[in-house]
């Protein structure tokens, strides 16, 4: 009995021992790796990485904001300088008389206060000034100069065109009532200088007479940033920017802008820093490595202790904190040019924020540590002691009976434990040679019914044995083998033969085999479990599976029409090599190419010599194009064209050259016999010299071939940053937009949608129009409203006019209650819910007729649209899935959407009856879409012949110039349409 004991006390040890070790080994491995690669002081890094970040992007935006916009005035210094030079030289003004007289000065003043408003409106900064003087600003006595200074107290809202929301600060009393604009009770009539203040005018004055005089100094260069100053007669600060007005090299005047710290607190958000306001911004003046004068704090916790205009002494550490407790981030600003007057002043813009706030999480982080290694230790103990007593008993018992038994016996019956492992352990022992032969037999007749073919293998390591199915190498096309008498080492010789036509796959212990062989192409798939013993493995072709892929793969990428990449595929390879393979794109070029004439050919020729001529132009691109170049078509009449990977401009520059002589010779022969001219205009953004950023490449490519087709045309444009900025179409374009949207210039034509089976009215679709003089195309206004982030008024504005338009034809009867009204969302907007509720309360009466049409040039926005669905939700409206099949919208969408209307897409309805690819297209789109319930709308239908081909496709609903075009009341449907319909509804 005692040796049993003993026996079970070592058994005992054996388990539990090691376990406890192991315990042990596991708290002190992850303590080590702790340290080692010192995770917390890591975490603590990337917290102060994540802030300086944060306040890297802040910076960004304000040194583009005070650089670009708010300071780039010399448009509206070039219309203020012609209107006095006009002035002067038709004798309505005399220059020496400017800062004295006051009849010249309001006659000049009044001319171009205009000029200033437009200025405050298109800086959106919080003043603006202009202020007569010759730089006269010597002696001791107070100076006073006849000027302008205007206020907006928020630029961010809606501007009034009454100019209600603005303030005058300082205008000749003889002006006031001709402005027309609120005198500020700070208001007085000329700009007042004070002792203190002439000797800084006077450098300032000096420095501009300097650009006066000598032509190679820009006016910009002697622009200069005026810290923060309290606005004449008041307690608000502001900073200032301000310019010269010169006329014939001579200084008359000085126009600026200013900045209040109120509009500075707006765009200096603190609590963007930290969720619990322990953290701020402070704008400041460097005074050398170690010294900042403060100008500006930003956030009410350390408003109270960094006083405003006083010094902070940083140490220039790597990581740099003030006194012991606040970390500070400090970001300089370039406002200047090198070597011009006030390149020596160094703006600075820090954030700071609480140590303990930023490191908050790595102390928390450190508290769990530690208590769960605690934890760990003790529970792993205890574990270890209660498995091992739970696992060796059993196994001492068992160990003692067979033990115990003696003598030869043909059949061992051992006493069951219990334990499920244990008892099926020992019947596995008396079945073990039955069943392998059992196994193995099932195993080859599985195969042998198989319609797949499939072969077997196992390689057994230990025996140096090998069992593979008859005829294993057929399927891999070798017939010659005699598999019978293969040895382990001839098998792996064999199969070895196929490595260089061997692709491993995602997954562990797969691989995909491509054999050709006389013309012949299979796919085969291995799939296999080795361990140290054994090597079991089982080869299954799968060509047919592949093939299919490739083929819906290839349909789903490549434009139907030119086979070229399609949208969706282009901007999906753009975002891979933006992104993880950066490192291929070395030197490239991004070029957009429209066709010049394609509009007149279609309406001279039709619509299929159009696509002839698209299809001719593609091969083109991609004939003259290198192997690696990505070629794509983007839309109609788009294409992209990306040169990537290059040592050198040079050698991209060699290529389009050689593309554009062979479109200089190129003719196309339409289906009709005409031989027309390729007429192809481009325009070219290179990477990284332009940007790094693939949207912003598009942006500039897009404006070098809009400014080609608007000058030469037939030529391939470089883009040129300059001419971005200062391009007087796009701020006319800007302008514009912001006048229709001011006066309210959209209005809504309605297109009817008709049930096929019945000729029927079933529902409108409300398109949006311009009744604008120059911006008529919705296409530009969507364009210009995401430049100028203005898609949320638009948004707004479509809901609001749409359905106005629909409930006034409603109260008319012009359109039936039961008439749907489909109405065009932008997928990444959603209108407040002060909007949501006027339009509830408005037009709450029709709001269950609405279809809300969701449609955009980009992936939809999955946060606004929940949003969106929440509130259809409530009104019992539905929603369409529009301009499907159009590589706008992806399958994605329509999961994530779940329509009651899919809409197909008009470039895949045009000629639908002449196209066999486009007609199964429809045909999967509708059987999809039965299926679940959806109903199906064929858009763009123009021919007789288009409509019977969707009929008998089973769509539900027809829309297009066949049956009406759109306008401002209902249409009447086409009477001929509608005899079709009954023809074939017979």
């Amino acid at each position: 009995m005692n040796e049993l004991l003993n026996k079970r006390k070592s058994l005992f040890r054996r388990v539990f021992i090691p376990m406890c070790i192991l315990v042990g080994f596991i708290i002190c491995f992850i303590v080590s790796i702790a340290s080692y690669y010192d995770i917390f002081g890591e975490i603590n890094g990337n917290s102060r990485s994540l802030f300086d970040q944060e306040v890297t992007n802040r910076a960004h935006y304000l040194e583009n904001a005070m650089v670009s916009k708010w300071s780039n005035m010399g448009f509206e210094i070039e219309r203020i300088n012609q209107v006095t030079h006009d002035y002067i030289e038709k004798n309505h003004v005399s220059l020496k008389q400017l800062d004295h007289s006051s009849k010249d000065s309001q006659k000049l003043l009044k001319e171009i206060s205009s000029e200033l408003i437009t200025l405050l409106r298109n800086r959106g900064t919080t003043g603006v000034y202009l202020m007569l003087s010759q730089g006269d600003f010597s002696g001791n006595k107070t100076h006073y100069y006849p000027g302008i200074y205007i206020v907006d107290n928020d630029p961010e809202s809606k501007y009034e065109s009454s100019n209600s929301d603005l303030l005058l600060t300082r205008c000749p009393v003889e002006l006031v009532d001709d402005l027309d604009i609120s005198m500020d009770s700070n208001w007085q009539p000329s700009f007042e200088f004070e002792k203190d203040d002439l000797e800084f005018y006077d450098d300032i004055f000096k420095n501009f007479d300097l650009s006066a005089k000598d032509d190679d100094i820009a006016i910009s260069d002697v622009g200069r940033w005026i810290p923060p100053y309290q606005r004449y007669g008041s307690d608000t600060y502001s900073i200032s920017y301000i310019l010269p007005l010169i006329y014939n090299k001579h200084v008359y005047g000085a126009i600026g802008i200013d900045v209040s710290f109120a509009y500075l607190q707006k765009l200096l958000p603190y609590h963007e820093l930290d969720k619990d306001d322990k953290a701020g911004y402070i704008l400041a003046l460097q005074q050398d490595d170690t010294h900042y004068q403060t100008l500006f704090v930003s956030g009410p916790y350390y408003s109270s202790s960094i006083k405003q205009f006083s010094t902070l002494d940083i140490p220039n550490d790597k990581v740099k904190y003030i006194r012991e407790n606040v970390y500070c981030s400090p970001y300089p600003l370039k406002l200047y040019n090198s070597n011009t007057p006030y390149s020596h002043e160094k703006w600075v813009l820090m954030g700071i924020v609480d140590k303990s706030q930023l490191y908050g999480f790595t102390e928390h982080l450190g508290t769990i540590f530690s208590i769960a290694m605690f934890i760990i230790l003790g529970i792993g103990t205890l574990l270890s002691y209660i498995l091992t007593r739970y696992i060796t008993h059993p196994i001492v018992d068992l160990a003692n009976h067979i033990s115990q038994t003696s003598g030869a016996i043909s059949r061992v019956n051992l006493e069951r434990t219990h334990i499920i492992e244990i008892d099926q352990l020992i019947e596995a022992i008396e079945k073990m040679g039955n069943d392998v032969l059992a196994s193995a037999s099932r195993f080859t007749n599985i195969i042998e019914l198989a319609n797949t073919k499939l072969a077997g293998f196992e390689l057994d390591y230990v025996r140096n044995e090998l069992f593979i199915t008859d005829g294993f190498f057929d399927i891999f096309l070798l017939h010659d083998i005699d598999t019978k008498n293969l040895t382990v080492e001839q098998f792996k010789k064999i199969f070895k033969m196929f490595d260089s036509v061997c692709q491993p796959t995602t997954k562990h212990n797969e691989c995909i085999y491509h054999i050709t062989s006389q013309g012949e192409q299979i796919y085969l798939r291995l799939r296999y479990h080795e361990t140290s013993e054994k090597c079991v493995g089982l080869v299954e072709e799968i060509s047919d599976m592949i093939k299919e892929r490739q083929v819906i793969e290839h349909e789903r990428d490549h434009d139907v029409l030119t086979g070229l990449v399609n949208r969706r595929a282009f901007q999906r390879q753009m975002k891979r090599l933006f992104s993880i393979e950066m490192e291929h794109l070395k030197i490239a070029a991004l070029v957009m190419m429209d066709l010049d004439n394609l509009k007149s050919i279609n309406d001279k020729y039709g619509h299929d010599c159009g696509d002839s001529y698209i299809k001719a132009t593609a091969d083109i691109f991609a004939r003259y194009s290198p192997k690696n170049t990505i070629v794509s078509r983007t839309s109609g009449d788009e294409f992209y064209l990306f040169y990537y990977g290059y040592n050198s401009k040079d050698e991209i520059n060699h290529h389009l050259q050689e593309l554009k002589n062979a479109i200089a010779v190129s003719t196309v022969v339409l289906p009709n016999g005409e031989r027309v001219r390729v007429h192809v205009s481009g325009g070219v953004a290179w990477y990284p010299q332009d940007s790094t950023q693939f949207e912003e490449l598009q942006r500039y490519s897009d404006f070098a071939m809009y400014t080609v087709k608007h000058t030469v045309k037939g030529e391939i444009g470089t883009f040129d940053f300059e001419e971005y900025e200062n391009n007087a179409i796009i701020m006319k374009k800007r302008m514009d937009f912001h006048e229709l949207i001011d006066q309210n210039r959209l209005i809504y034509y309605f297109q009817p949608i008709v049930d096929i089976k019945t000729g029927k009215v079933f529902g409108y679709e409300a398109l949006m129009r311009s009744t604008h003089p120059v911006l008529k195309n919705p296409k530009d206004i969507l364009s210009i409203a995401k430049l100028e982030a203005q898609l949320n008024n638009i948004e707004i504005l479509t809901w609001k006019k749409a359905l106005e338009s629909y409930q006034t034809l409603s109260l008319k009867g012009q359109v039936k209650k039961e008439h749907k009204v489909f109405i065009n969302s932008i997928s990444n907007q959603f209108i407040p819910d002060v909007d949501v509720s006027i339009i509830e309360e408005q037009y709450g009466s029709i709001l269950d007729k609405v279809v809300l049409e969701v449609t955009e040039d980009e992936e939809n926005n999955d946060d606004c649209f929940s949003k969106k669905s929440a509130v259809l939700k409530r009104w019992h409206a539905q929603v369409a899935l529009d301009d499907y099949g159009s590589g706008y919208n992806s399958e994605r969408n329509l999961l994530m959407v779940d329509p009651a209307y899919v809409k197909i897409d008009m470039d895949i309805i045009r000629d639908i009856d002449k196209e066999p690819d486009k007609q199964k297209i429809v045909e999967n789109i509708v059987s999809y879409c039965h299926e679940r319930n959806k109903k199906v709308i064929a858009e763009g239908v123009e021919t007789v012949l288009e409509l019977a081909l969707v009929y008998h496709l089973k769509v539900d609903y027809v829309q297009g110039f066949l049956f009406a075009k759109p306008e401002q009341m209902p249409p009447d449907i086409n009477e001929e349409a509608l005899m079709v319909l009954r023809e074939l509804n017979k």
